[in-house]
């Protein structure tokens, strides 16, 4: 079985969680961090994606690609 992702809020600083019957018997890893608010809002990685686009520069209109072009040079 792969990975088990659970987000939860703690309850007076505890969380309680359920290992599947396949994993009881594993030795398991269990890694917490608070959970950022742009996630909590359940973005598609499209939707990140696209935001982190919209927020580089525009390319210049005026570079000549076939200067970079490695099989011209």
């Amino acid at each position: 079985m792969g990975a088990v992702r659970l987000i939860q809020k703690p309850e007076n600083g505890q969380l309680i969680i359920n290992v599947p019957d396949e994993m009881r018997d594993q030795t398991l890893v269990v890694e917490f961090h608070p959970i950022w608010e742009e996630q909590s809002q359940e973005k598609t990685l499209a939707e990140i994606s696209r935001a982190f686009f919209e927020k580089l520069p525009a390319p210049d209109p005026n570079l000549n690609w076939d200067e970079l072009n490695v099989y011209k040079q």
